[in-house]
């Protein structure tokens, strides 16, 4: 019964269940198999600790700087190396071309020296570290700048024959009289460290010069720390006096700036430093970015602005259990790279594809130190969204209202304290626009790799983008290479390789690129870094300019075995099947073999290393490859290997994959069927057909058909299958057909269908809310021929107790047999529990008859037998009135004691008594009591005793609303004479409950 009025209150709850006579309903037909190979996490796929030979140069002494020169296609291509009172020229093979010695400063042998024409008296000993070495934007020409010789700087011509490029004459950028202690121009570079960048304007190369200074420094023909200085045309050194800003004398011990990475974007020239918070606390470091102007080279336009990297994290409490976020500032960068970005970064930025972004390595610092602690973020800041912030910043400075706010314009440490819009200094110039400023407000970004660094210190960043992906390659301070896709909201590292340069040492902050392929420094050599297989090394942008062949890697197959007669879908797991990611249409060739039986056909189904647009939601990477294998007839049962061979062909990529990978694990096996069952049902279908045998559930491919229409397959953990049989047109004995793979497997049994059960009639009509279940009978002719099997059977239609309202709840009562309704019948009634309404206490004859008011018994006893008696003889009285009149037999003789009356079907019974001093008792009969005590519980106990009776037994408590079925009707029997598939459904019926 389903399907109640939806009119019903929800304090009911939903009434649905369904009245079963026949075979319980069966399942659904077989899914498709979607086995799908397991994604390898990509920590347990790679082993970080093995070792690989990488093409390399070896100074003698740590490399300090590297910078590569590209002329472009057909072109000539050089790396320089600086090293200690070395500038070595490398060929893009790493081969070493020529070295030019710059030091010791005053030795016979430094051949830079020489070109420097100087009074001064020379400092013999004094070692030249490489400061700066840096190209020209527009003239093939190499700036050096070494700690020795007071920080001056040398240009270096470029000779390009036949492809190799090499250092042509040097001079000195060095003008004798133009210096003094007290100012200084071509004293350019500091031995604490100085950033160079070189802008062309009208075809004159324009230094932008930031130098680390502290006392010693700055004591020495003084120094500046932002300046701007124009190279004179004959290299005779710099302009005198140069736009400039130092620390303040009185901060030089207190107040360090350090600069950390410079860049030029468009109109801008960009600094980044690790400084103190502010002048009175200097224990406290971040980082701050310094924007120059490109095009005047006037230092009013300086600007500083603070950048904030962070990341949450979310703690657990022990105690509470509580989460709760923490988060963490990575305050001192320790390296920079600016780059534009894919697109799939570029969405999680809010800006377009290709603008560029600056990609910034934090560390948090030790407390009171800008020494970094082993804990690194990676946070991206777009260039463009810099911009408008410096320029709002600017903005609210120099509006009318920003002398109330009280602005500071900060940057004490080179200027006097002022309050925006007001001048630092007084001058000609009072716009408020043309003073360095600092923008009060940070500019916070996310770690974009979510705290997963929290053990390494990153020394250096290059990123690249490819595609749509955005990959940042990383040197940490143990000498490793890290290579991470970037997402904004990857909750885990994207690897793409992570290997060490074979040294302990950090990795130096300067990156540089050649073509297609990044040079890192570690110690004193300089690598081309390229990943093995087992790194997934990032094929074009890590490698050297040859050809690399890798083998395969076979891991696993589904399924396990196959029939020896027909074919079976296998899909194969693992790595390296074809030579490149972004070839989607490869044209390797591959061959599979599993014993003497080919597998044929390819579907490539590339994992996440392979496919830079897949969500990154997956959080390992695999390669699958379906093929059918057919069994040859030469195939015998039993074990066999799966191989798989590849073989390559010639391609544009550096990588090729080449060779066989053999697995074992393989079965071939012979069906059988031994039995099924049953062999007959219902032309209606739906009968459950189990069909048992030897290794029925190999390969990927079963079907069964009945008088060759499909029988639906039914999932199921057994080694047998099941199916529900298609209708049938007519009375017949029809086949029983099995495919596995394709191929028939041979079977004895046909399936006879038979006519449908033939359901009459059901009684009662209806059932009402009570605390027990209505027993419903079903009733149907006797069809089988010599057959004693009864035609009547039982349900228990289920008891709810509560229904709302006065008026009936209808549903739908359905009869089913396996997968087909043989009975509906909509509109099934409920009433409400119909109840005494009369005075609990004696009930008397008047007139021959006896009164008795029952609320609800009119609408039941229109749909079922319900029978008033009075002493055990009939009333002959009308029980669709109310109140209902019972009229007494003339021939009953009622005793002093009374005699009960009893309502007969569920309701119970009532006592009758001559003396109006007879009680009633109200359980699930009403009985009449004696005025005496001894005939009270004798009449009681009759009562209940005849109430009992005709009761049914109540369900074990714990079942749900249902019923069991004690035999079924003759032709819906399988062929034992019992139901095929017993037990407990919406509505279940069971030989342990009696008739009613």
């Amino acid at each position: 019964i389903e399907n109640l009025d939806p009119l019903v209150s929800p304090a009911m709850g939903f009434f649905s269940f369904f009245l079963l006579v026949l075979f319980l309903a069966q399942g659904s037909p077989s899914p498709r198999d979607t086995w799908q190979c397991t994604h390898i996490p990509y920590a347990s796929s790679r082993n970080f600790s093995v070792e690989y030979v990488v093409p390399s140069f070896e100074a003698d002494a740590p490399i300090q700087r590297v910078v590569t020169y590209d002329e472009g296609p057909g072109g000539g291509r050089a790396i320089f190396v600086a090293t200690r009172n070395h500038l070595h020229v490398l060929n893009h093979s790493l081969g070493l071309l020529q070295s030019l010695i710059t030091g010791p400063a005053g030795h016979p042998s430094c051949q830079s020296c020489a070109e420097c024409k100087s009074s001064d008296p020379p400092l013999p000993g004094e070692d030249t570290d490489n400061v700066v070495l840096v190209l020209d934007p527009e003239f093939p020409s190499l700036y050096s700048c070494g700690s020795s010789l007071l920080g001056r700087c040398f240009v270096h011509e470029l000779e390009s024959d036949g492809g190799t490029v090499r250092l042509g004459s040097t001079s000195c950028l060095w003008t004798p009289s133009a210096n003094s202690p007290q100012d200084c121009p071509d004293c350019l570079a500091s031995p604490l460290g100085t950033q160079v960048t070189v802008v062309e304007l009208s075809h004159t190369s324009y230094f932008y010069v930031a130098s680390t200074l502290n006392r010693k420094v700055a004591s020495r023909y003084s120094p500046q720390s932002v300046s701007i200085r124009r190279l004179k045309s004959d290299w005779q050194g710099f302009a005198s006096s140069p736009p400039a800003l130092a620390v303040l004398p009185r901060y030089l011990a207190t107040y360090p700036i350090e600069y950390i990475y410079t860049f030029r974007s468009e109109s801008f020239v960009y600094f980044l430093t690790v400084q103190p918070e502010s002048l009175k606390d200097s224990s406290a470091f971040h980082t701050r970015l310094v924007r120059l102007s490109a095009q005047d080279t006037d230092l009013g336009e300086y600007r500083e602005l603070v950048l904030d990297c962070r990341f949450s994290y979310k703690r657990r409490r022990r105690r509470s259990q509580v989460a709760s976020m923490e988060e963490e500032t990575y305050n001192v960068l320790q390296a920079a790279h600016v780059a534009p970005v894919g697109s799939s970064l570029a969405v999680d930025l809010g800006i377009l594809e290709g603008q560029k972004v600056l990609f910034g390595a934090f560390a948090v610092s030790q407390e009171g130190s800008r020494v970094p602690r082993h804990k690194s973020a990676v946070c991206a800041f777009p260039i463009t969204k810099l911009n408008e912030f410096i320029d709002s910043g600017m903005e609210r400075c120099c509006e009318s209202q920003a002398n109330q706010e009280r602005v500071e314009r900060g940057v004490e440490f080179f200027q006097p304290q002022s309050y925006c819009p007001d001048p630092p200094t007084l001058g000609s110039n009072v716009s408020c626009w043309n003073y360095p400023t600092m923008i009060p407000t940070n500019h916070p970004r996310v770690d974009l790799l979510n705290g997963h660094l929290d053990s390494v210190l990153l020394t250096a960043i290059h990123v690249i983008h490819q595609g749509n992906a955005t990959v940042a390659h990383m040197g940490t301070a143990d000498g490793r290479i890290l290579q991470v896709k970037l997402f904004r909201s990857l909750n885990y590292l994207l690897y793409v390789s992570n290997f060490s340069l074979g040294s302990s040492q950090p990795v130096h902050r300067d990156v540089s690129r050649l073509g297609d392929h990044l040079l890192f420094s570690s110690g004193n050599k300089v690598s081309f870094p390229a990943g093995g297989c087992h790194q997934r090394g990032w094929g074009s942008g890590g490698g050297v300019p040859s050809t690399h062949k890798h083998g395969l890697c076979l891991l696993q197959f589904h399924p396990k075995s196959g029939p020896t007669e027909g074919s079976t879908k296998l899909t194969i797991c693992g790595s390296n099947f074809h030579s490149h990611f972004q070839d989607m249409t490869p044209k390797d060739h591959w061959k599979v073999t599993v014993g003497q039986s080919p597998c044929f056909g390819r579907k490539i189904s590339p994992g996440l290393m392979f496919r830079l647009d897949l969500p990154s939601s997956k959080k390992g990477y695999v390669e699958q490859l379906e093929c059918l294998l057919v069994a040859s007839s030469s195939q015998a049962a039993g074990p066999a290997n799966v191989t798989l061979t590849v073989s390559a062909t010639t391609s544009k990529y550096p990588f090729q994959v080449n060779g066989s990978s053999v697995l074992s694990g393989f079965s071939f096996v012979v069906p059988v069927v031994t039995s099924i069952f049953p062999l007959f049902g219902p032309k209606a279908g739906g009968t459950q057909l189990t069909i048992k045998g030897q290794n029925l559930k190999v390969g990927s491919s079963h079907r069964v058909l009945v008088n060759g229409t499909e029988c639906h397959l039914i999932p199921t953990e057994e080694e047998h299958l099941l199916c529900s049989t298609p209708p049938g047109g007519a009375e017949a004995n029809v086949s029983i057909s099995l495919y596995i793979g394709g191929a028939e497997i041979h079977t004895l049994w046909p399936f006879q269908y038979r006519n449908n059960p033939n359901i009459s009639s059901i009684s009662p009509n209806c059932s009402y809310s009570f605390d027990q279940p209505i027993s419903l009978s079903i009733f149907g002719p006797q069809e089988c021929n010599n057959a004693t099997l009864p035609t009547e059977r039982v349900c228990l239609a289920p008891a709810y107790a509560n229904l709302p309202g006065r008026g009936p709840v209808w549903g739908d009562l359905s009869i089913r047999g396996d997968d087909s309704i043989l009975y509906f019948q909509s509109k099934f009634p409920f009433y409400p529990k119909p109840h005494l309404h009369s005075r609990l206490g004696p009930l008397k004859i008047e007139q021959g008859s006896v009164e008795v008011k029952i609320s609800g018994l009119s609408a039941v006893a229109s749909c079922m037998d319900v029978n008033m008696t009075v002493g055990g003889q009939s009333c002959q009285t009308n029980l669709k009135n109310n109140p209902v009149i019972c009229n007494v037999p003339p021939t009953l003789s009622i005793p002093l004691g009374g005699v009960p009356l009893q309502v007969e079907r569920f309701l119970g019974s009532w006592g009758l008594s001559s003396s109006p001093l007879v009680s009633l008792n109200f359980r699930s009969c009403v009985l009449a009591l004696l005025l005496f005590r001894f005939w009270r519980r004798k009449i009681k106990r009759q009562s209940e005793s005849v109430c009992l009776l005709i009761l049914p037994s109540p369900l074990q408590s714990g079942r749900p609303n249902g019923c069991r079925v004690t035999s079924s009707l003759p032709v819906l029997l399988g062929p034992n004479g019992k139901m095929v598939s017993p037990g407990w459904a919406p509505c279940l019926c069971g030989p342990d409950v009696g008739v009613g």
